[in-house]
């Protein structure tokens, strides 16, 4: 299959829906990886909290939204894995929904810009801090905390798509071919 081109592929529970693939190259290895964007079901970019906003009232002091039941983020499953997704200006970032540390649910964890631009999210358990753009954890000496990241597409109507490097075994599994 060619970079931009669309598959189609059914997932687990899901109507069939068309599957971007493309290809990219990963700063820290620099080879190509190609992914599998798939659908998020049932969230949009306006189901995201604009964090950007957030900063730019509270300053660099941790803050969330508001409310009883306000999160910072949105936990979705897709692909049989976790995830959790942050909207930040104009950008979507997507992480492990919980902490690699202590497995403290990261959408609820205060929001922190501690350089312009370069937001972290704060793990309600123990305080670790991750950079949500890369995965990167603050505490240095302690690559075994980083988290995955996932790339996010958001196509027309606030659709949000995640990409992954593979489709999880289970997919497989669940699917009568």
């Amino acid at each position: 299959m060619q970079y931009g081109q669309v598959a189609s592929t059914a997932v687990a529970g899901a109507r069939e829906q068309p599957v971007a693939v493309s290809s990219r190259v990963s700063p820290a290895k620099k080879e190509t990886v190609k992914n599998l964007w798939l659908p998020v079901p049932g969230k949009t970019l306006n189901d995201l909290p604009d964090l950007a906003l957030l900063v730019r009232e509270h300053g660099n002091n941790a803050c969330r939204p508001e409310g009883e039941d306000a999160t910072t983020g949105v936990r979705v499953q897709v692909n049989d894995t976790e995830v959790a997704l942050f909207r930040f200006g104009g950008r979507v970032f997507g992480t492990d929904a919980v902490c690699p540390h202590a497995g403290g649910p990261l959408v609820v964890g205060d929001i922190e810009d501690l350089a312009v631009g370069d937001p972290c999210i704060v793990c309600p358990f123990h305080k670790y801090r991750f950079r949500i753009r890369t995965g990167k954890n603050s505490f240095p000496g302690q690559p075994e905390f980083d988290m995955e990241t996932y790339p996010v597409r958001v196509k027309g109507g606030g659709r949000l798509f995640i990409g992954f490097a593979q489709l999880s075994q289970k997919c497989f599994e669940e699917q009568d071919f």
